[in-house]
């Protein structure tokens, strides 16, 4: 044990998006909570429309280290939100109200660390960082800017430009985000793109860390299921240009030829659908190219399980769903690029560098058809896959790297005066 004998630090949270069984944000949030509560005794800031399936999940399995303080906007603040319609604006006004309940429990409970983790964003302001202890940011994050030639239309290109320059303006312009960068003892960066965004290239490259948001349990590992006859390739996410889809039917396209029985399955939803059935409708191979729609966890964990390998060539910060690919044995074939890029490496898939997109294109087609000709490879590294997912991307593994990190901001005191702190 790394804290043996020590009496458990107590750690506020930030968990703004917060929600057990969910994937995306929820779930980064929920996962990062449940890892830090182990050793920790943990006060989770939280959205209070997060408060009904955290309190159910809780009331079947009680946590004594977990506490949630859940925190809302004035109705008379955010009468302009609707949906996802204006949700970082509500997220920035919801941490000055979170900060005042913070400050207001630290009174009492004289937190040890101060710990953001959600919204994984790394270019908004934390009130975690004016929390009197030790601030830990991060997993942060953004998509980082693709690269245009990859971009499939102009109405794409306009999007990229626009976030981008609200990202950037906001690193820039807002006090508040200098104060965290600033403050932040560590930073978690989920991809090394990070350490290049102003100003934490300038005042915070040396208190980076990488480590992605997401991982995998070991316990959740399904049982794997017959491979289909086919060479299927399966590509799960959603239909969005910064996932680049249409980069994985053009490959596909013009790898099919050369491998009998293949097919591409693609699973999800987004704005690029029209576009990318036209796309596939135009080749030679469209009756070898499926859309499914959103599929079940299981359902899409049953699809992994017996399709050949993964292909996404997604420029995204994240990306979970490699991890599951992994672990479930399917080599993966990505850009060498973003969060995708940094969790396969050479002996459990391909990473695809960025150059023009006609060679971007010819490589990733290329490595389906090395897969196809070379059944040894693929079998080997199916398994450094299963192997890489459970060993390096795990919750488990991650836990043990996240309590060195405390361990380096606080030093578990076992002295008389922690022992009275611990009674008060």
């Amino acid at each position: 044990t790394i804290r043996h004998g020590a009496i458990p630090r107590r750690v506020c949270v930030a968990a703004y998006a917060c929600e057990p069984e969910k994937g995306s944000e929820p779930g980064v949030g929920w996962n990062w909570v449940k890892l830090i509560s182990k050793k920790n005794h943990t006060w989770v800031f939280t959205k209070y429309n997060n408060s009904e399936p955290i309190e159910n999940y809780l009331a079947e399995h009680p946590d004594l280290n977990l506490n949630f303080i859940y925190v809302d906007v004035p109705n008379w603040l955010t009468f302009w939100k609707k949906g996802q319609r204006g949700v970082r604006t509500y997220y920035y006004l919801w941490q000055f109200f979170a900060l005042y309940k913070c400050r207001k429990l630290h009174k009492s409970v004289n937190f040890d660390l101060a710990h953001h983790v959600s919204f994984v964003n790394d270019w908004l302001w934390s009130f975690a960082a004016l929390v009197p202890a030790p601030f830990i940011w991060g997993p942060i994050g953004s998509h980082p800017s693709i690269p245009r030639q990859l971009l499939p239309h102009n109405r794409a290109l306009l999007s990229e430009i626009t976030r981008l320059g609200i990202q950037s303006g906001m690193r820039l312009i807002d006090p508040l985000y200098w104060m965290t960068v600033i403050r932040a003892r560590k930073i978690i960066a989920i991809n090394k793109e990070i350490t290049e965004h102003f100003p934490i290239s300038m005042l915070a490259k040396n208190k980076v860390v990488i480590e992605s948001a997401i991982a995998h349990s070991q316990a959740d590992n399904p049982a794997r299921c017959k491979k289909s006859e086919n060479f299927d390739v399966l590509y799960v996410g959603r239909f969005h240009h910064t996932k680049c889809p249409h980069l994985a039917i053009e490959a596909f396209q013009k790898a099919h030829s050369k491998i009998p029985g293949s097919r591409l399955i693609l699973v999800g939803r987004g704005p690029e659908e029209k576009y990318l059935k036209s796309l596939a409708e135009a080749g030679k191979s469209k009756n070898d190219i499926i859309f499914h729609s959103w599929r079940t966890q299981h359902e899409v964990l049953k699809l992994m399980a017996g399709s050949s390998v993964f292909l996404f060539p997604s420029t995204e910060g994240g990306g979970m769903v490699v991890i599951e690919a992994m672990s479930l044995g399917l080599p993966v074939i990505s850009l060498d690029y973003g969060g995708p890029g940094s969790m396969v490496t050479d002996n459990t898939g391909y990473r695809v560098s960025v150059t023009d997109k006609d060679s971007v294109v010819e490589r990733l087609g290329n490595a389906l058809i090395d897969y196809y000709n070379n059944p040894d490879k693929l079998s080997r590294h199916s398994a450094n896959a299963v192997e890489h997912a459970m060993k390096t991307l795990s919750w488990e593994s991650k836990h043990e790297r996240i309590e060195i990190l405390y361990n380096e901001l606080h030093k578990p005191d076992n002295s008389v005066n922690a022992k009275n702190k611990e009674q008060n």
